[in-house]
């Protein structure tokens, strides 16, 4: 995410005192919201050298070494990426690593559109198994692997859907109980 703040500078010093001094406290301003938020230029990019010395266990896809994980921007870039149709294929993968390792994600995502359509119940998750079963009859190869990975990220979800509901709930009060005090 690329945060600039281009402002008129010949503008605001020729048109006297007071537009300076706005201009100075604007720019303050968007310095002190950068560096409270943690928003950089170069905030989710990895460069190069960085991703391939990253582990195996900092992606959420490790056998292709997709979507990195290691740290909580970049699960939620994952999980971004993986709410758009092309990339269905990697969304369950993604969601059983980076539920676990970043727990504050689950409200995060449960607020996203996809995340409020499909949630986080047992019985979503049984249908989708279900679901790739009949369309993993009609493939075979890579196609059907990468299916039967998809699949088993979908029985690690239902085993941890009550888990996740439950963490769910406890930041979700956590959020409340900071809001109220």
């Amino acid at each position: 995410m690329q945060t600039s703040f281009n402002l008129p500078v010949k503008n605001i010093t020729s048109n006297g005192p007071a537009l300076t001094f706005f201009g100075i406290g604007v720019l303050a301003l968007s310095a002190l919201l950068v560096k409270s938020v943690g928003v950089s230029g170069s905030a989710a990019a990895l460069t190069p050298q960085e991703r391939s010395s990253l582990p195996l266990r900092d992606f959420a896809v490790p056998q292709e070494r997709k979507y990195p994980i290691n740290d909580f921007r970049h699960g939620q870039l994952a999980l971004t990426y993986v709410a758009a149709p092309s990339n269905l294929k990697y969304r369950y993968r993604v969601m059983s690593r980076v539920f676990p390792k970043y727990p504050a994600l689950i409200n995060w995502w449960l607020t996203t559109k996809v995340g409020r359509k499909e949630g986080l119940s047992v019985s979503m998750f049984r249908e989708k198994i279900k679901q790739y079963r009949k369309k993993m009859q009609r493939q075979s190869g890579v196609q059907r692997q990468q299916t039967e990975d998809e699949i088993a990220a979908l029985q690690l979800l239902v085993g941890m859907a009550p888990r996740l509901k439950q963490l769910a709930s406890r930041q979700a009060a956590r959020q409340q109980k900071r809001k109220t005090a």
